[in-house]
């Protein structure tokens, strides 16, 4: 794991050069490399988090065996070693044992596309032709590295991270009110925007083909539509149990390619059932005891170490425990701007942070248990979404109008006060963490059932008018891509591949890892696993009113059910009554209506504080949002 950085088509001083690769020391500790040739104006930077390979024959940027392509490298290759089998038997040697040599040698072998389809990993890299005076981009299939890239007057410039973008000699950032808008609405600025005009992010499973300052042509090598669609063309043959064991064989693989490393290795272990079926699979290839991690939290109703330290007991692993006061957490927020130097709103960032802090003090490398829910219908929503639409399209607008209208009635206390009493009556599916806020949710996503997609597309937002916080006319206009060949549920699962892996989940872990020089990997995005999960039927994934069946079936055979057959509540933090209390004055300093800002409407802004302090509502998601958004605007606009 690493951080690149380049500078193309403009000469600059090298020296500031290297101060804007330094920017992303906490993503590369070990080493600082940088390359240049100063007749073509090309400048490739790189800091080092040594994982294979630790010797110096690994250090980037790394030229060929021509010399031809120069390749500035963030990431991990997994199937490496079959590349390089190939590669030596059309005659290439090897200096070392680094996937970061086997892949520039794969470049000048088969290109750049050809050889992005046959990677296997996450990855961010940047490789340039010295031949035709052509610069490449590329990014990983799911979108786990991230890449900046844009035009800044003569300079076209790229990086890991805004940071050093930031940093560029007389750059001056502005914020797009756009994007603004839908990062209120999602808790994250969806690709290919950002938050600044100008810079993008190169979406996941494409590549850019840059020949000048704003000469630029992209391209898709992967698309999961398409994977999707095929891989259902020729649907799994076999028996429930013939399935279970082809998804064990195909996570074992997974995980015994992300075990590769030559620094110690670990995982996260939140107790749910992704992150204990990826630490059994670890404990079923690893000759020692794995080393486990989890975080629980003073408040009962937050906290499950206790359930994550159960199941480490029966897999035998030797776990690390911290149990997080408020105070823990609270001393996170002020380094959030700094750690994620775009606006990022989900608030599970804290406890992501303090995760991979504790796992760093023990190893470099940790497995992780995200994305199962998106390839195997793990999310509520993907279950009770079809059911609440194909029940509210039957409605005339008028009378869902009204609906919504009553959900919305009452605050989220007081439905949790009023499901709390009532729950006895109705069945254990039935049984919903969060009511209240989930009842806001869909009221409004009552008034938006007029397609499938705006229904998702409401389920997805923090507010039902984000564009109304802004000091600007227009609206928040969702992406998505709706199948009329698939349901409702697997085009919600494809459109979070696409949206909310990326943009959040993906974003976070690797934020709040890389903050403290940790890799993450995400076995469950193997791509082999992703054709895998959709040749399967969805009764398969989702069943009885549970999502991830074959997952808790597959699970249960190395885990007793009673440590993970339980409600999904994630990392959440009790954000709203922290704003009403401890985090008050934090708040209310960034919220002041004189604040000076001229994009957010600070009537509206400040009506809708009041209401929260109040009780009225809960609006802890649309404020942690603009809260976020204003901690890093003085942290990267207004440099306070």
């Amino acid at each position: 794991m690493c951080g690149i950085t380049g500078v193309a088509f403009h000469e600059m001083d090298p020296a500031r050069f290297a101060e804007m690769n330094d920017r992303l020391a906490h993503r590369g500790p070990d080493q600082s490399g940088f390359w240049h040739h100063a007749g073509d104006y090309v400048y490739l930077g790189h800091r080092r988090l040594s994982i294979l390979d630790l010797s110096h024959a690994g250090d980037q940027p790394m030229q060929d065996a021509s010399g031809r392509w120069v390749l500035t490298f963030n990431g991990e290759i997994y199937n490496f070693a079959d590349l390089k089998h190939e590669l030596e038997g059309r005659g290439f040697s090897f200096n070392s044992h680094s996937d970061t040599e086997v892949l520039v040698n794969a470049i000048a072998t088969w290109g750049v596309e050809a050889t992005l389809r046959k990677l296997n990993g996450m990855f961010a890299f940047a490789v340039w032709d010295q031949l035709e005076k052509v610069l490449y981009l590329a990014r990983d299939r799911f979108g786990e590295k991230p890449l900046y890239y844009g035009a800044i007057g003569s300079a076209f410039v790229f990086a890991s991270e805004l940071k050093p973008i930031f940093h560029f000699p007389g750059y001056r950032p502005e914020i797009d009110p756009q994007a603004l808008g839908g990062f209120l609405a999602l808790s994250y600025v969806a690709p290919p925007g950002t938050i600044i005009k100008g810079i993008n992010k190169l979406e996941p499973g494409c590549f850019l083909r840059v020949t000048g300052v704003n000469k630029w042509i992209a391209g898709t090598y992967w698309d999961p539509q398409l994977v999707a669609e095929q891989a259902r063309k020729q649907p799994f043959q076999g028996s429930e149990a013939d399935a279970v064991a082809a998804l064990k064989d195909q996570l074992l693989q997974s995980v015994r390619l992300r075990s590769i490393s030559d620094v110690p290795l670990g995982c996260f272990l939140s107790g749910g059932i992704d992150s204990s079926l990826i630490t059994a699979m670890m404990c079923q290839i690893s000759e020692q005891p794995v080393k486990t991690f989890s975080m629980g939290f003073e408040i009962d109703a937050f906290n499950e170490a206790e359930v994550a330290r159960k199941v480490a007991e029966h897999l035998g692993t030797n776990h690390f425990e911290q149990i997080v006061t408020e105070r823990d957490a609270l001393d996170v927020i002020p380094h959030l701007p700094e750690m994620f130097d775009e606006p990022f709103g989900d608030s599970s960032q804290i406890p992501t942070h303090l995760v991979s802090k504790m796992a760093r003090e023990n190893v470099t490398v940790s497995l992780s248990g995200d994305a199962g829910d998106e390839l195997f219908g793990g999310y509520t929503r993907y279950i009770q979404a079809p059911l609440q639409y194909a029940r509210l399209k039957k409605f005339p607008s008028a009378v869902r109008s009204s609906m919504a209208r009553m959900m919305s009635a009452l605050p989220p206390s007081m439905w949790d006060s009023l499901y709390r009493k009532s729950k006895w009556l109705l069945p254990e599916t039935y049984n919903v963490q969060h009511f209240g806020e989930k009842l806001q949710k869909l009221s409004r996503a009552t008034r938006s059932a007029q397609s499938e997609l705006s229904f998702y597309n409401s389920l997805i937002q923090q507010a039902e008018h984000p564009e109304s916080f802004l000091c600007l006319e227009g609206s928040f206009d969702p992406k998505g891509n709706w199948n009329s060949s698939q349901n409702m549920a697997e085009n919600m699962m494809l459109n979070d591949v696409r949206g909310y892996l990326p943009g959040d989940i993906l974003t976070k872990v690797d934020r709040a890892s890389m903050a403290v020089s940790l890799e993450a990997r995400v076995p469950f995005l193997d791509p082999g696993l992703f054709e895998f999960a959709w040749s399967l039927p969805m009764h398969l994934k989702i069943r009885g009113g549970k999502g991830k069946w074959i997952l808790r079936e597959l699970l249960g055979e190395l885990v007793p059910a009673s440590c993970f057959e339980r409600p999904k509540s994630g990392f959440a933090l009790p954000i709203a009554h922290w704003l009403r209390g401890s985090l008050r004055d934090w708040a209310e300093d960034l919220l002041e209506p004189d604040h000076p800002h001229a994009l957010l409407d600070s009537k509206r802004v400040g009506r809708c504080w009041r209401e929260h302090l109040k009780g009225r509502r809960d609006h802890n998601a649309i404020l942690w949002n603009i809260l976020m958004f204003r901690a890093w605007e003085n942290r990267w606009i207004r440099g306070k």
